[in-house]
């Protein structure tokens, strides 16, 4: 016969030996945007001229996309993320029209949406330099051009993805006055 006393003892054992359902811990992706199968796309022109600048990370054999937003409208520049997670039935060109999309008049009409999406915690983006490098201009409107250094910290974006720690640098441009 069973004791009240040695049932908890039971279940430690059953839950730590993975023998009750559900109870096995999931796998946690780690996404490396450093990582050499990872294409990178920097977008700062819109249809009106040039705006703060984005930058697309695709890593297509994990189907996602990662989103860095640096802000034009503020001296500091301040970056911010949003990884987008699409099922795995999505090819590399399908995740390449997603992105058209997101910047520009939208001219595929048959694309994917992402099945996910998580905010990168902002304490993890870090703008850690920038410099300005001269000026330029589009459709005859004169822009302050900056070279900006980011830092992303490696951090955990929920429960079963984490994101590497890595730097890149950006062009952002800014409205001369």
């Amino acid at each position: 016969m069973l004791h009240l006393k040695t049932l908890p003892a039971i279940l430690f054992l059953l839950v730590t030996c993975g023998l009750i359902v559900g109870a096995e811990a999931k796998e946690t992706t780690t996404l490396d945007l450093n990582g050499k199968d990872v294409k990178r796309e920097e977008i700062s022109e819109s249809q009106i001229g040039l705006t703060s600048t984005r930058l697309f990370y695709t890593i297509a054999d994990q189907h996602a996309v990662v989103v860095i937003h640096l802000d034009n409208t503020k001296k500091e520049f301040p970056a911010a993320g949003k990884v987008y997670l699409f099922d795995k039935a999505v090819s590399a060109e399908d995740l390449a029209k997603w992105i058209n999309n997101q910047h520009s008049d939208g001219i595929f009409p048959d694309v994917p949406e992402p099945g996910a999406s998580h905010n990168i915690p902002a304490e993890a983006c870090q703008t850690v330099e920038s410099k300005s490098t001269g000026q330029t201009t589009a459709n005859n409107t004169t822009y302050n051009q900056h070279a900006v250094t980011i830092k992303i910290s490696e951090a955990n974006v929920n429960e079963q993805l984490k994101l590497k720690e890595f730097k890149d640098q950006a062009k952002v441009y800014v409205l001369a006055k």
